[in-house]
């Protein structure tokens, strides 16, 4: 039995896991949605997740250190620039067996692009998801500083803001997965996932990049898909 699981804040993740669901045959599972502390016991689970700052997010960390399964595939989903070492994070937290992975660039959020990747380069990995071996993963290049408060350093970067045409729907509130924001205000445990930008209705919320981010966001980027398999 294969589980295919998502978290994604403005959809690029969650575009990737839907096509993996789909080639699969197999219903797709919203982390943000599971019950706090329910265990995964699938044989195989396909965790797609986005990269932030060259890290996982913290709901999915916490959400691959409660698996129980045989084997894992983490698919780590970025906007090109760097996704760090997250598939060796993303084993060591689970302590699973990895039989396939991949890095996938599909657009950034910050730039506003929508949702692009390659499909026909995740068929392979699609194919060892079926038939699990072992493999080991490559080390991946991380920029150091990205271990420095990242959670600090990604709200330093992009400002948040409430605007005054802001309705109060609590629509942002209901679909946060930190419980960072309450009545449009933004506390100290936002990630930067920029789920609650997507989905206001009114946008009032809006976000910033400043100076040292915008100059990041211009260095070249990486655009071919990594499978390991």
């Amino acid at each position: 039995m294969i589980g295919v699981y998502r978290f994604s804040g403005t959809g690029h993740a969650a575009a990737v896991g839907d096509f993996l669901g789909e080639q699969l045959g197999v219903p797709v599972t919203d982390i943000s949605e599971l019950p706090v502390g329910q265990m995964v016991t699938v044989p195989t689970a396909v965790v797609v997740f986005p990269v932030y700052c060259q890290n996982i997010p913290q709901p999915v960390a916490a959400f691959l250190q409660r698996m129980q399964t045989d084997w894992l595939v983490p698919v780590a989903v970025y906007g090109g620039f760097g996704s760090g070492h997250v598939l060796h994070d993303a084993a060591h937290l689970s302590k699973c067996r990895v039989s396939a992975a991949a890095i996938v660039p599909a657009g950034h959020t910050l730039l506003h692009e929508e949702v692009s990747f390659d499909r026909a380069a995740l068929l392979p990995l699609v194919e060892k998801i079926r038939c699990p071996h072992p493999i080991a993963l490559p080390r991946e290049r991380k920029n150091p500083m990205a271990d420095v408060f990242p959670a600090w350093r990604s709200r330093i970067g992009v400002r948040m803001h409430r605007g005054n045409v802001c309705h109060y729907c609590g629509r942002c509130e209901a679909v946060c997965p930190c419980g960072a924001i309450h009545t449009g205000h933004i506390n100290s445990r936002c990630m930067r996932c920029m789920k609650c930008v997507a989905v206001c209705p009114a946008h009032a919320l809006q976000f910033r990049c400043g100076r040292l981010v915008s100059l990041y966001l211009k260095l070249p980027r990486k655009t071919a898909v990594k499978v390991y398999c």
